[in-house]
Order: structure tokens, then C-alpha cells, then sequence
């Protein structure tokens, strides 16, 4: 991922810019037609894991997982 990140910067075609507002219309249309229940979505993550925060004992990490991973 990070190294990803680095070619990316050096990349002169590469840039990261929120959509234009008609995009994200678009976007919530295709989002609805798929998912009804939820609202107002326009950008989603698949299969991406990312680590944001855990506990360093072990005792404590196994108290409070669920069994969900992000």
C-alpha cells in the first residue's frame, strides 16, 4: 500500500480529487438501485483490510472481538 502511495505522488497523471457533485448523484443512484436500505452512499471499500486499532495485550483483544474485520 505504501509503496503504491509513493508511485502514485510520482505519477503525473495520478490525483486524488473528490468527484465532481453529478458524479456522486450517479453514483448514489447505482448505489440505491443495488441497495435500498442504505441511503446516501456513494463510495465503498471491498476486501480491503486495514488495521486501525487493537490493543497490545492479547487478554484484552480476545475480550472484545467480535469477529468482524475491516
Amino acid at each position: 500500500m505504501r509503496l503504491l502511495y509513493k508511485v502514485l505522488l510520482e505519477e503525473e497523471g495520478a490525483t486524488k480529487q473528490m468527484p465532481v457533485v453529478e458524479k456522486i448523484a450517479e453514483y448514489q443512484e447505482v448505489f440505491a438501485a443495488n441497495y435500498p436500505a442504505i441511503t446516501g452512499t456513494w463510495c465503498v471499500i471491498d476486501a480491503f483490510k486495514l488495521q486501525i486499532q487493537k490493543p497490545s495485550d492479547e487478554a484484552i483483544q480476545n475480550a472484545y472481538y467480535n469477529g468482524m474485520t475491516i
